[in-house]
């Protein structure tokens, strides 16, 4: 097959039954600064191995927006090394199943046990935060690049999605700034193309009473014929800082620290 000098992508309409299978793997290396209880200075060293797989099924369509999602987590399972001492921890939603659903833009996310019966408080609350952009129809923005691209060409297009995928867990605050620029077209299977985009983003988020900056780098594939992305690798520099509550007061139990990030994820997309 001959690549072309330029690729177009388009996106086609959301299907009930349309399932996505995502991986992703995860690792963070941090160093934090606190103090003991004789309020003398620590350093403690953490690094986190995190894999999550999980399978998602369109059952429910409204408008060309999914609706309603299947989702089961197949695998939620962190390793956590502080200073040496070592934990694995097997997330509370691994091995189940759950459906998510939005019935308007401006409805709240609701979720359900594979039953139907609505999810307990706590857990929904978990599997929401996941699915927070979930069943929203849009702002009528294009979400892939518009129109013939050819390598060298930048597309903020792809920014929302790069967001998305590195903010689990967190809420971002700030997209301080964001680039995806093509940098190869290549053949895939089935007649396919692929875009190939460096990637560069730089965020700010809370999680866990802290203030997270990360400034990431590295790569996005995206497929010609659909539009789908089916791979992203990121890394890069990562700072955590603590955050100012409601009453303007700061935690001072919540440590500050700086380390490193990286992040693989992958899509398979398949029709049940």
């Amino acid at each position: 097959m001959t690549v072309p000098e330029q690729i177009s992508f388009v996106t086609t309409p959301v299907r009930v039954g349309q399932v996505t299978l995502r991986t992703a793997d995860e690792e963070t290396r941090m160093a934090f600064r606190s103090m003991d209880a004789d309020n003398q200075p620590v350093n403690v060293l953490t690094q986190s191995r995190a894999r999550y797989v999980r399978r998602e099924e369109v059952v429910a369509v409204r408008d060309n927006t999914a609706e309603r999602l299947r989702v089961t987590f197949i695998e939620d399972v962190n390793t956590v090394d502080t200073n040496g001492d070592v934990e694995r921890i097997v997330g509370p939603l691994a091995g189940h199943t759950f459906e998510v659903e939005r019935k308007s833009d401006q409805a709240a996310i609701g979720v359900f046990e594979a039953s139907g019966a609505p999810a307990r408080f706590g857990v929904a609350a978990q599997v929401a935060g996941q699915y927070r952009q979930f069943g929203r129809s849009g702002s009528g923005k294009p979400e892939v690049p518009v129109g013939p691209q050819k390598v060298g060409q930048s597309s903020r297009e792809l920014v929302e999605a790069l967001v998305a995928g590195v903010s689990r867990g967190a809420t971002i605050t700030a997209v301080e700034s964001a680039g995806a620029t093509l940098t190869e077209i290549t053949a895939g299977p089935n007649d396919a193309l692929h875009g190939l985009y460096s990637v560069e983003i730089k965020v700010t988020g809370a999680s866990g009473g802290s203030k997270v900056t990360m400034n990431l780098s590295g790569t996005l594939i995206l497929r010609n014929f659909d539009g789908a992305i089916l791979e992203v690798r990121l890394g890069g520099s990562v700072a955590s800082t603590p955050d100012a509550g409601p009453d303007g007061q700061v935690d001072l139990k919540v440590p500050a620290g700086a380390g490193e990030f990286k992040l693989t994820q992958t899509m398979v997309y398949a029709q049940a």
